[in-house]
């Protein structure tokens, strides 16, 4: 993930960056996009609808340090979100890029993923680094073109970032398709968690949820 600099975020120049898929978390698709880092070269108009998942970053969290939060979308208008999280309802301005204007927190935080759950044939994936939005056409999942499938355990690495604790996690995939697998966690204190683990063509996994880097192996 990129620390947030000046409130906003750190981004190269408005420069295209070519190969950067789009994930279908459903399907396992992944859709080509031309991705403008710092979001210059995008409208202000979110491409939400309500029921979508998000997952925001944020870096001070009234003081309290960097977290993660995750929101239901309530409705959207234009540029501007209401969205409800687990401690309320915050409206989110849209600033561009990753981008957005909490007006109850008071401060800015950053989109870390976007998900359509609706099960509708027709989604928009939204790019969490440049705001662009591709329209995807869902399909029936296919087969898996990852080292394990569906029933496997696997051991979930993540490295040190702000507003996740680092270490080693042991997950259950209840559902793999394509280079996208859907893995069920629970932890030592009880909590569970649902995320979706990405494997790019080079074998490099991504926390689809979190947007962060992780390892995965299957455990034997």
């Amino acid at each position: 993930m990129t620390p947030i600099q000046n409130e906003l975020h750190e981004h190269p120049q408005s420069e295209p960056v070519h190969g950067v898929n789009l994930i279908c978390r459903r399907c396992g698709d992944e859709v080509g996009h031309l991705c403008v880092a710092d979001g210059n070269g995008n409208s202000k108009e979110l491409h939400w609808r309500p029921g979508d998942q998000v997952t925001l970053f944020y870096r001070a969290q009234k003081s309290g340090g960097p977290e993660f939060s995750f929101g239901e979308v309530l409705q959207v208008n234009g540029d501007a979100a209401e969205v409800r999280f687990d401690d309320g309802t915050r409206d989110l301005q849209f600033r561009g890029g990753d981008v957005f204007w909490d007006k109850n927190g008071k401060e800015h935080c950053r989109l870390a993923s976007h998900f359509d759950p609706s099960g509708t044939e027709e989604i928009a994936l939204v790019c969490p680094t440049c705001g662009q939005h591709r329209q995807h056409q869902c399909h029936a999942a296919g087969p898996a073109l990852l080292p394990f499938e569906a029933g496997a355990r696997v051991d979930v690495t993540y490295p040190t970032h702000p507003g996740l604790d680092a270490g080693t996690y042991s997950a259950f995939v209840v559902r793999a398709s394509g280079r996208v697998a859907r893995a069920y966690f629970t932890y030592e204190d009880g909590e569970t968690e649902v995320t979706h683990l990405y494997q790019s063509a080079d074998g490099a996994w991504r926390d689809l949820k979190y947007g962060v880097p992780c390892e995965v192996k299957s455990e034997s």
